[in-house]
């Protein structure tokens, strides 16, 4: 869905995002209220439709029961009643958006699209030149944020792609910062190429584990997805420390064999100089390269911890920062300062704060956060992805309470999970022939994961897939 850049610069000029309560917004002339079937005054206090209603009042209520309902997707329009008259709201359009439980991922996608065009069409059926959304699809829906944002930014985008000539801006309103920072995210990718990256069904998501020279075994491991034809088809890529250069050694362009020998290259010296120092971390990303096009095609996220150290009092924070629009230096930046491991190397200075290795908290630092600790499945799976090959630096059984922690969290996701057969050995000790062997070690876990060695371009499928839910 590519645009040429003044008719991508003209439909996204219509489009803008707003924070606060939508009840409270002014001068629109349709607000989009997500409900139910029976288009019915909901019990749910905190609600959009609940708070409608109530700022409606009972006009609202009564020819809402005369309408006899709305089907999923499709939409009914109403007179605004009191909320016009302190709002100066025309018509509120009714949507009736759908669950994920009980259906097909691909239809409650198709359903909740629908929601967003049919209320644009019926926005202009009603002469209606400005329309403001919540974020359909979400609390007790359960749509991931990520992923609603990415579907109700490109319908919208199509509606109006679709209707040029007509007048009309789209605004989307919420309470909540991090709809903003998908809104934002989503924008951007189609203010850069004319629509946004795609994640769907068939979408593959490579998160990579933390464990410095272990990460040698996720070299091997790549390699041979690399030639049962699976890298090509990854699209999200989130990994920590060891991980998140990893990710960058990947993205480089570069073939196995010259990403191979980056990493048989690295000496001892390199990755513990009582210097503290990251240059030798620089020189290899130098080395690789930065290959621009490769990053924008991918949703890439690494780890870094902030707000750590003595006049922070020691508290820290846990953040999934996205490449998303970031340079060279920025992504340079936010790889070593992911890779910044406090016994090893200095902290690395990002905008005002300082950062260091991201998968240094443990669950108990973080105090019962919902987040993972030194894999960092979440900022994928926040944006939709729901296929994952996982490549640990542990042994499976030193990672089976963090597994069981994803498989309860992830529920609906499937994993291929990559782990050593053997252990890999200390994380600060590094040679070329350690290196040698983790490398093979991830080749060879690859490899006893595929069901079909026969076949040539494997499919997702084609690999070992571990229960979602834990029995």
């Amino acid at each position: 869905m590519c645009t040429d850049n003044s008719e991508n610069e003209k439909i996204l000029s219509r489009v803008t995002f707003i924070l606060g309560d939508i009840i409270q917004q002014k001068n629109y002339d349709a607000l989009v209220c997500p409900t139910n079937y029976n288009l019915t005054n909901t019990d749910h206090k905190k609600s959009i439709d609940y708070q409608v209603h109530k700022a409606a009042g009972e006009g609202l209520d009564k020819e809402c029961r005369e309408k006899k309902g709305c089907s999923l997707g499709e939409v009914v329009v109403t007179g605004a009643y009191k909320l016009g008259l302190t709002n100066n709201t025309r018509v509120i359009i009714h949507t009736v958006g759908p669950a994920w439980m009980g259906r097909s991922r691909i239809e409650s996608r198709q359903i909740l699209s629908r929601c967003y065009y049919n209320s644009m069409n019926a926005a202009k059926d009603k002469d209606c030149h400005s329309v403001i959304f919540p974020c359909i699809g979400l609390g007790h829906v359960g749509y991931a944020k990520g992923e609603q944002m990415n579907i109700a930014l490109s319908s919208i985008y199509m509606w109006i792609k679709e209707n040029l000539t007509y007048d009309i801006k789209v605004t989307i309103c919420s309470t909540d910062e991090r709809d903003k920072t998908y809104f934002d995210r989503v924008y951007s990718q189609y203010k850069q190429h004319g629509k946004c990256i795609l994640i769907d069904d068939n979408s593959i998501a490579l998160v990579l584990e933390g464990g410095g020279g272990k990460g040698a075994f996720q070299m091997g491991a790549w390699k041979m997805l690399s030639e049962i034809g699976i890298a090509e088809k990854v699209t999200g890529f989130s990994g920590t420390s060891v991980g998140a250069i990893n990710t960058y050694l990947f993205l480089s362009g570069k073939s196995i064999e010259e990403q191979e020998k980056i990493w048989l290259d690295f000496k001892q010296e390199e990755l513990t100089s009582l210097k503290r120092t990251q240059e030798p971390l620089k020189r290899k990303m130098d080395e690789a390269g930065f290959n621009k096009s490769l990053i924008e095609k991918s949703n890439v996220f690494s780890t870094v911890v902030t707000n750590g150290g003595i006049k922070k009092r020691f508290r820290f924070d846990r953040i999934y920062e996205s490449w998303e629009g970031l340079n060279y230096e920025q992504i340079e930046k936010l790889v070593l300062g992911s890779a910044a491991h406090p016994f090893l190397f200095s902290p690395v200075k990002m905008d005002n704060d300082k950062v260091i290795d991201g998968g240094v908290l443990s669950l108990k630092q973080l105090k019962g956060k919902k987040e993972d600790t030194n894999i960092p499945i979440q900022p994928l799976y926040d944006i939709g992805y729901r296929k994952f090959i996982v490549i640990y630096t542990e042994s499976q059984n030193t990672a089976l309470s963090q597994i069981n922690d994803e498989n309860k969290r992830y529920g609906d996701a499937r994993f291929c999970r990559i782990f050593p057969e053997e252990d890999l050995g200390n994380m600060a000790i590094i040679n070329r022939e350690l290196t040698k062997k983790r490398m093979q070690l991830g080749y060879s876990a690859v490899r006893k994961n595929i069901k079909n060695t026969d076949k040539g371009n494997l499919e997702f499928e084609d690999l070992r897939i571990w229960e979602p839910f834990v029995k």
